[in-house]
């Protein structure tokens, strides 16, 4: 069995605090969107995300335009700050807050509980991961359409390694991968 990794997007500003996360994130398997130090910067990412960890007070920023977005796209999110939560808007009130510091795998042992069990592929069924990688796909592109050209261009470059015996050993995560790397080099190619 492969588990699906998920993508986890942070949003904190203290570099040493994000690169505790990010290797603690890795670990578990999963993928690291960012981190990013401001807002501005997580905004386009989103998409690329399953879940969020999100520090509230930024240089000169709060995050509560990604948590907007992060509840519209239903991916849930945590809060972390070093600051009172009762300057956090209402809207915000029953969400998931951890004081600074914090322990990034009681954080991540959370975000697991609320976004469900990691969906896992049967080894050596690689038609299995294609659903997931549509639903990847789905997430990062507008359309049904450009959804499946992205997946078509990762399976070609798949398919290419192949032919020249250049097959990794975890088949499910680098297929996943190539996804990424579609869409960051070509993605706009694959909207029509």
């Amino acid at each position: 069995m492969y588990a699906l990794p998920r993508h986890i997007l942070v949003l904190e500003d203290d570099y040493f605090q994000a690169e505790r996360m990010a290797i603690a994130i890795s670990k578990r398997g999963d993928k690291v969107v960012g981190p990013f130090s401001s807002s501005a910067q997580a905004m386009p990412h989103i998409v690329r995300a399953d879940a969020a960890i999100l520090d509230i007070r930024l240089k000169g920023d709060l995050c509560f335009t990604v948590a907007d977005r992060c509840k519209q796209m239903l991916q849930p999110f945590v809060f972390i700050t070093a600051f009172e939560i009762r300057d956090v808007p209402l809207r915000f009130a029953f969400d998931k807050f951890f004081q600074k510091p914090c322990d990034t795998d009681v954080i991540l042992d959370d975000l697991c509980d609320r976004w469900g069990s990691r969906q896992t592929v049967t080894e050596g069924s690689i038609e299995a991961v294609l659903p997931f990688l549509l639903r990847r796909a789905r997430k990062l592109m507008p359309d049904q359409a450009s959804s499946e050209r992205l997946v078509e261009a990762a399976l070609k470059v798949a398919i290419a390694a192949v032919a020249e015996d250049e097959l990794p050993v975890d088949v499910v995560s680098w297929l996943f991968d190539l996804l990424e790397d579609e869409f960051l080099l070509r993605g706009r190619d694959h909207l029509l």
